[in-house]
């Protein structure tokens, strides 16, 4: 059985020298997918899913995230102003080419890491931007950034003891407007209890390092890759890109 986790807010990977993992819940398979790349931002949307739908469609084992052409679709409709195509068909962003790595490995589905990059989600009550954070079992739905420890029992048939950790992280969210990784592996570790094998994610939100890491990207990626840690992308495609350009 399978949960389904869906998020959307202000993404960034915690580093300072080098990358904070967090190990996944021991037993769990993770299936996350990210619309961002590694380093990438998330453009915003004006029209938004029902997060509840999202969700429930993730703990049934749909992908839904978009493929980049929808992707590129979507932000041309959003923001006609500044995004646009040029007679090539490439999208550009204020008479711009975008850079590659903006859509390098968007939503590929990265499946059974056993290490991640911690990311610190901030909370965003801007219509604009409105943050969202639902999860989803066996038919039922929870908005976390609108619950209380006791409705999320009740919705899942939880006891209360046994949710003493996530309440102490509900609180802490509730304060500061921001959880973690591990925040989303404590939620998901829970439905263990219940029968739960699979962790579905779709992850909307930005990937960029925060504003203490001075760590280059290809040194990041080289890490990511050394270590297995999940995030996708490969640095071969980008080197071989690379490559080709300069023998041009």
């Amino acid at each position: 059985m399978a949960v389904g986790i869906y998020i959307r807010c202000h993404g960034d990977l915690l580093c300072e020298s080098y990358p904070i993992t967090i190990d996944s819940p021991s037993g769990l398979t993770i299936h996350k997918e990210n619309l961002s790349s590694l380093c990438g931002p998330s453009f915003p949307f004006t029209e938004h899913r029902n997060p509840e739908d999202v969700a429930l469609e993730l703990a049934r084992g749909k992908d839904m995230c978009y493929s980049r052409k929808e992707y590129e679709s979507i932000l041309e409709k959003a923001h006609p102003r500044s995004i646009q195509r040029n007679s090539e068909g490439k999208l550009l962003y204020i008479g711009k080419e975008f850079d590659d790595d903006v859509f390098e490995n968007v939503c590929e589905k990265i499946l059974g890491k056993q290490r991640w990059i911690k990311k610190i989600y901030t909370v965003s009550y801007n219509p604009e931007n409105f943050s969202m954070f639902t999860i989803a079992f066996q038919g039922k739905s929870c908005n976390i950034l609108a619950t209380s420890i006791d409705d999320f029992c009740s919705t899942f048939d939880f006891k209360l003891e046994e949710t003493e950790k996530l309440s102490t992280l509900l609180d802490e969210l509730y304060k500061t407007d921001t959880f973690t990784t591990e925040f989303i592996f404590e939620l998901a570790s829970l439905f263990q209890t219940l029968g739960a094998t699979d962790i579905h994610i779709l992850d909307e939100s930005c990937s960029i390092p925060n504003a203490r890491c001075h760590i280059a990207k290809d040194t990041l990626q080289d890490f990511v890759e050394e270590h297995k840690l999940g995030f996708g992308g490969t640095r071969k495609k980008k080197k071989k890109k690379k490559t080709k350009r300069k023998n041009k």
